[in-house]
C-alpha cells in the first residue's frame, strides 16, 4: 500500500487542500495530484495568549454596552463564567466587556390628544433625548408631575383625569433639572356630533304618551350638549304613543224607572294614563233588551223592570253595562270598609263598598286621582309608585265616597357602630371599665319606621334613640350578674305598616373581668380566721387558671399564713396570725380567656387588721372627726369616686409601694403613694390605718390634731410632715418606722431616748 502524501506535502500545499475542500485544481492554485488524506476535524483557535480553546474561566461583565436611565454602569455589573469555543468567548449570561452611561439632555411630554373627556383617563408618556441623540422612553414615576388647575389631577404615573372643563391646562413634568410641559383642554362628553356646551334644535314631543284618539306631534326645540347629555328646554322626549283605551264607562251604571220613564246615559272611554273621552251615543253600538228602548242615549222603560234589565253598550271594542231596575231596589253607597290604607309597591287589594243593600262592584264607576300611583279596576287596587298618595273613587248615580291610599318609600338603612378611637375597626369591645355604649351603633334608616329591638342576650340591655334624624343604638352590661355574657347580641328590626321589614343580629364583644376586694376585720370561722372576700366577675370565656395568697413580709409587715377558700362566685380570704399586728398578702389571680387563649393576671392587696376597713368607714363614718378626714381626703384625691373604687385605688397604690420596697428600689419623693392632708382641722386619722403602702403624709396646720396612734402600721412612711401647728405629743406610734427618713416634727418636741426608737430623726432629738 502506499503511503499517504501527506507527510511530503509542503505547508502551502497543504493549506491549499484543505481550503479547496473539493480537492480541485485552482487556477490560483498549484495544480498536484490529489493525496488520499484522513478526515479533517478543524484547527485549534485560542481567545487570547493565555485563555485557551475549551479552557473556562470567571468573568465580570456588564448587562449592555448602554447603561439605562438613572443607572451607573457598576450598578449593571455581574458576575459569571465564559468559555473559549473556537477562538470565540462564549458567556453564561450574555454581556459586555465596556459599558457607557445614559443622561438625559432633552425632555418631552406625549400626548395622543389635545382635549379630554372630563371624567375620562389620559395616560401621558414621558420622553427623553439621551446623550447619543436616542430617543428613550422614560419611567413617569421617576418625574414630579403638577398641573395648573385644582380640578385637574396628575397621578405619579402621569395619568391625568378632571371633574371640570377647562382650557389651557398645563401639565408640568419635572425630571432630574429638565422640564417638560403640555396643554390640554378639559371638555363636556360629546352628543353625537353635537360638541360639548354646542345647542342643537330637533324635533321633539312634548309627551310621551297622549290620549287615546290625540295625534303625537313634533315641535322644534332647543337643547344643549352639556358633558354627553342633550338637555332640551323646555323638557321634551324622543318618543310618544297615544293611550291604550282600558274601558268603557256609563253614568249611571243603574238607572231606577218606573214604566214610562226615561233617563240619559253617559258614555265615556277611558284611557291607561287616565283620559276620559265623551263617546256620542249614536257612534255607540246599543243591545237592548225587550221593555226597554234607546234613543240618542237615552233609556226608556216600556214595562215594569222589576227584576231587572240590562242594556250592553259598545265602542272601541270597550263594552259596559247598564241596570234598569225599579226604584223600590236602589242601592245608596254607605263608605268603604277601608278608607286609609298603606301598602307597598306591588300591594293589590280589594276595596269593599258599603251599601245599604248587596250590590256587585263592577255596577260603581271606580276611578283613581292618580293612575301612575295606584291603580283601579273594578275595586281592585295596585300601589305602583313608591312615597306617593292617590285618591280612589267609586261612585253610584250621583253620590260617591272615596278612600286614601297610601304607597310607602321603599325601606334602607344602614347600621354603623360608633368609632371612638383611631385604633377601633369595629364596635368597641364592653369592659368592667366601661360595660355600657352610649350609643354603640349608630342608625340611618329612610322609610316610614322606626327600629325595634328584640331577643336581647341576658344580661344586656340595649336602647334606641332618635337623635337628629337617626338612631342611637346603647349598649349595656348588667353588672350585678354573678356570670356576664361574652358577648351581647340584640335583632333589629324595622318594619313598616305595609309589612316591608328589615332585620339584623348587633353584636358587641365582651372582654369582663372584674375583681371586688371586700375586706372585714377578722372574723373566726370553722375554716379559720376570714378577713376578706374576693368576688369575681367574669365573662362566661374566661376562666380561673390559679389563685394564691402571697404574703407580703418584711421588719415592717409581720408575716401571716394566708389560705383561700373557693366559694361560688369567687373566694374566701384567711389568715393565721401569730398576734394582732397589722399583715399584707397579695392575691396573684390568673385568668384565661378561651376566645384568644390569652392569660389575665390581677394582683389585689388584702390587709389583716384590727381596724375597721377603709371602704367601712368611708360608707359608714363612725364620728364626725372620721368624716372630716374622708371629706379631706375626697378633696386630693377625687369628689366622684364611689367608696369601692376609692379603696380599690387606695389598695393598688398600698400594693405598689409594698412591691417597691420588696425589690428594694430607691424611692424618690414625688413618685410614691401620697396624701397631703395640711390645713383640715383634722382630728381622727383613724380611716387611715390600713393605708400601709403610704410613703408620704402631710398634717400641717391640724390644731386639734393630737393622736397620731392609726400611722403605726403605715412602715412604708418615708415622708412625715407634723412640724407646724398640730396638738401631736406623743411620737410613739413611729418609734419603729426605720424606713422614715424625712421626718418634720415641731422644735419644741420632746422625746425621752429608749430602745423601741428606730427612726434616726428621733433618734437624733430625743433626750437621755
Amino acid at each position: 500500500m502506499r503511503k499517504p502524501y501527506l507527510r511530503f506535502l509542503s505547508l502551502s500545499v497543504f493549506v491549499s487542500l484543505i481550503l479547496s475542500c473539493d480537492g480541485r485544481p485552482s487556477k490560483h492554485k498549484p495544480s498536484v495530484p490529489s493525496p488520499v488524506l484522513p478526515p479533517v476535524i478543524g484547527l485549534l483557535q485560542n481567545c487570547g495568549d493565555e485563555f485557551l480553546d475549551g479552557q473556562t474561566r470567571s468573568v465580570t461583565l456588564y448587562r449592555s454596552e448602554f447603561a439605562p436611565v438613572g443607572k451607573k454602569c457598576e450598578q449593571t455589573k455581574f458576575e459569571t463564567e465564559e468559555t473559549c469555543t473556537a477562538g470565540q468567548r462564549i458567556a453564561v449570561e450574555p454581556g459586555t466587556d465596556a459599558c457607557q452611561e445614559t443622561s438625559i439632555k432633552g425632555l418631552k411630554i406625549v400626548s395622543p390628544v389635545t382635549s379630554l373627556e372630563v371624567g375620562e383617563s389620559l395616560a401621558l408618556v414621558l420622553e427623553g433625548t439621551d446623550n447619543r441623540d436616542g430617543k428613550v422612553t422614560l419611567d413617569n414615576k421617576t418625574a414630579k408631575w403638577t398641573t395648573s388647575n385644582d380640578f385637574v389631577t396628575v397621578s405619579t404615573s402621569g395619568v391625568v383625569s378632571g371633574t371640570l372643563t377647562a382650557k389651557n391646562v398645563t401639565i408640568t413634568a419635572k425630571f432630574e433639572k429638565l422640564t417638560a410641559t403640555v396643554k390640554l383642554n378639559l371638555v363636556g362628553k360629546s352628543c353625537g356630533d353635537t360638541l360639548d356646551g354646542e345647542k342643537v334644535t330637533a324635533k321633539r314631543y312634548k309627551s310621551e304618551r297622549v290620549a287615546f284618539g290625540a295625534t303625537c306631534a313634533t315641535v322644534d326645540t332647543m337643547a344643549t350638549c352639556e358633558n354627553g347629555v342633550l338637555a332640551f328646554v323646555p323638557a321634551s322626549f324622543e318618543s310618544c304613543e297615544a293611550a291604550k283605551l282600558t274601558r268603557l264607562e256609563a253614568m249611571p251604571t243603574t238607572l231606577y224607572l218606573n214604566r214610562g220613564e226615561t233617563a240619559p246615559v253617559r258614555l265615556t272611554l277611558i284611557d291607561d294614563i287616565g283620559s276620559k273621552i265623551a263617546v256620542a251615543a249614536a257612534s255607540a253600538t246599543w243591545e237592548v233588551p225587550a221593555g226597554i228602548t234607546q234613543n240618542a242615549g237615552r233609556l226608556t222603560a216600556t214595562q215594569d223592570p222589576r227584576e231587572g234589565l240590562e242594556v250592553k253598550v259598545s265602542a272601541e271594542g270597550m263594552t259596559t253595562t247598564i241596570l234598569v231596575q225599579n226604584p223600590e231596589f236602589k242601592p245608596e253607597l254607605i263608605g268603604f270598609k277601608e278608607n286609609n290604607l298603606v301598602l307597598k309597591v306591588g300591594d293589590e287589594r280589594v276595596l269593599e263598598a258599603r251599601t245599604n243593600q248587596p250590590i256587585d262592584a263592577s255596577r260603581l264607576n271606580w276611578g283613581t286621582s292618580d293612575a301612575t300611583a295606584v291603580s283601579v279596576d273594578g275595586g281592585k287596587i295596585k300601589a305602583l309608585k313608591a312615597g306617593s298618595v292617590a285618591t280612589i273613587t267609586a261612585r253610584l248615580d250621583d253620590k260617591f265616597i272615596q278612600a286614601k291610599v297610601t304607597v310607602e318609600d321603599g325601606i334602607t338603612w344602614d347600621i354603623k357602630p360608633v368609632i371612638y378611637d383611631e385604633n377601633q375597626t369595629n364596635v368597641k369591645v364592653l369592659t368592667q371599665d366601661k360595660a355600657f355604649l352610649n350609643p354603640a351603633y349608630v342608625m340611618t334608616v329612610t322609610g316610614p319606621t322606626k327600629p325595634v329591638l328584640t331577643g336581647a342576650t341576658e344580661g344586656c340591655t340595649f336602647e334606641a334613640r332618635e337623635s337628629r334624624g337617626k338612631w342611637e343604638i346603647n349598649a349595656a352590661l348588667d353588672e350585678t350578674r354573678d356570670v356576664i355574657p361574652n358577648k351581647c347580641e340584640v335583632d333589629v328590626t324595622a318594619e313598616t305598616p305595609a309589612g316591608q321589614k328589615l332585620t339584623e343580629k348587633l353584636s358587641i364583644v365582651v372582654d369582663y373581668n372584674k375583681t371586688t376586694v371586700v375586706e372585714s376585720l377578722p372574723k373566726e370561722t370553722a375554716e379559720g380566721v376570714e378577713v376578706a372576700t374576693v368576688k369575681l366577675r367574669m365573662s362566661s370565656s374566661y376562666a380561673v387558671e390559679s389563685a394564691v395568697m402571697k404574703g407580703l413580709t418584711e421588719d415592717a409587715l409581720p408575716g401571716c399564713e394566708w389560705n383561700l377558700l373557693p366559694v361560688d362566685t369567687g373566694y374566701r380570704v384567711l389568715v393565721k396570725r401569730t398576734d394582732s399586728s397589722t399583715c399584707a398578702g397579695q392575691l396573684i389571680l390568673k385568668m384565661k380567656d378561651a376566645n384568644d387563649g390569652l392569660i389575665l393576671t390581677t394582683n389585689e392587696l388584702i390587709v389583716a387588721s384590727d381596724s375597721r376597713p377603709f371602704q367601712d368607714m368611708c360608707a359608714n363614718p363612725d364620728n364626725d372627726g372620721v368624716k372630716a378626714t374622708l371629706a379631706a381626703i375626697r378633696q386630693v384625691v377625687s369628689q366622684t369616686l364611689t367608696c369601692e373604687k376609692l379603696a380599690a385605688k387606695f389598695r393598688a397604690d398600698s400594693l405598689a409601694s409594698l412591691l417597691r420596697a420588696e425589690r428594694n428600689v430607691k424611692y424618690v419623693e414625688g413618685s410614691g403613694f401620697s396624701l397631703a392632708l395640711d390645713n383640715r382641722k383634722l382630728t381622727d386619722l383613724t380611716i387611715l390605718a390600713r393605708l400601709v403602702g403610704l410613703n408620704e403624709l402631710s398634717l400641717g396646720n391640724n390644731r386639734s390634731l393630737s393622736n397620731i396612734e392609726p400611722l403605726r402600721n403605715l412602715k412604708q412612711l418615708k415622708i412625715l410632715d407634723v412640724k407646724f401647728f398640730t396638738a401631736i405629743k406623743d411620737f410613739a406610734p413611729i418609734y419603729s418606722h426605720a424606713g422614715l427618713y424625712d421626718l418634720r416634727l415641731p422644735k419644741d418636741v420632746s422625746i425621752t431616748c429608749n430602745a423601741d426608737i428606730k427612726n434616726p430623726t428621733i433618734i437624733k432629738v430625743c433626750k437621755q
